[in-house]
């Protein structure tokens, strides 16, 4: 009866999943979601991105991960390079090994320790490791970081040189209604043509991108101009006007570019 037992029990373990190997991203434990194991583990895509700084775009029903590229629907295109993606969970995961190669990024697998370590700053728009993230692509809404809310990016390198880029900084949770409006609203200006879209999450209202930036804490639309300079800022209700009918803020920009005697705004 007791050899029945144990034959019985050790046949209930080997038939249980092996469980999932430790996920290291950057030297830290990756907290996103995960499945599989060995060369099939699949993250979350917005998670995993988020970590290493790299833009996603959605773009024609598929996703544009890192430098600007054109997917075709249900496509994953890291830096350009197709990666296999699947749902689980009602989450876009991408394969992690595929994820890692594409983006330039150190893959380790170790067996001792039945971990995978992601390691290295994904180069960004074509630079060296470690660079600040890439411009965003003309008609694209870009959300930077919203996996990892209160990252503190240096948003003068986000603006694409040739369009005018609309540059939301802002943060989840607001009481105002309008002001959680404007996250959606934006992305009018993206139809406008030579005209792009960024989002940046800045986290909370302790975050020092707000001193950094000299906005008070509620959501603030920076409009740069082809040339990345920020020639309009508008804090809380005053871009109502600029949300409903974006070609307003393009023309307030174009008219200030025209003027020999005005300078962008300093943005630190």
């Amino acid at each position: 009866m007791r050899s029945h037992l144990i034959l019985s029990a050790l046949a209930l373990l080997l038939a249980l999943p092996a469980p999932a190997e430790q996920l290291f991203f950057r030297n830290r434990p990756f907290k996103g979601p995960s499945a599989g194991r060995g060369a099939a583990v699949t993250v979350g895509l917005k998670e995993a991105a988020a970590v290493f700084g790299l833009p996603v775009v959605e773009k024609n029903g598929g996703y544009a991960v890192g430098s600007a590229s054109e997917p075709s629907t249900g496509q994953v295109l890291v830096n350009g390079t197709a990666v296999t993606s699947v749902q689980e969970g009602g989450v876009l995961q991408v394969n992690l090994k595929e994820f890692a190669a594409a983006a330039q990024l150190t893959y380790k697998a170790n067996r001792d320790l039945d971990s995978i370590d992601v390691i290295g700053s994904a180069p960004r728009g074509g630079g060296a490791a470690g660079a600040a993230a890439s411009p965003v692509a003309e008609g694209a809404i870009t959300l930077v970081n919203g996996a990892v809310p209160g990252d503190t990016l240096d948003i003068r390198t986000l603006p694409a040189a040739g369009v005018y880029t609309f540059l939301l900084v802002y943060r989840d949770g607001f009481k105002d209604e309008v002001y959680r409006s404007y996250f959606k609203r934006v992305d009018k200006a993206a139809k406008l043509p030579k005209v792009a879209v960024c989002k940046v999450n800045y986290g909370s209202d302790s975050n020092p991108i707000i001193e950094r930036l000299q906005m008070s804490p509620s959501p603030t639309l920076f409009i740069f101009g082809p040339n990345r300079g920020c020639y309009a800022i508008y804090g809380g209700h005053v871009m109502e006007p600029i949300i409903e009918n974006p070609q307003l803020g393009i023309d307030e920009v174009a008219g200030k570019m025209k003027d020999p005697l005005r300078r962008p705004f300093p943005i630190k």
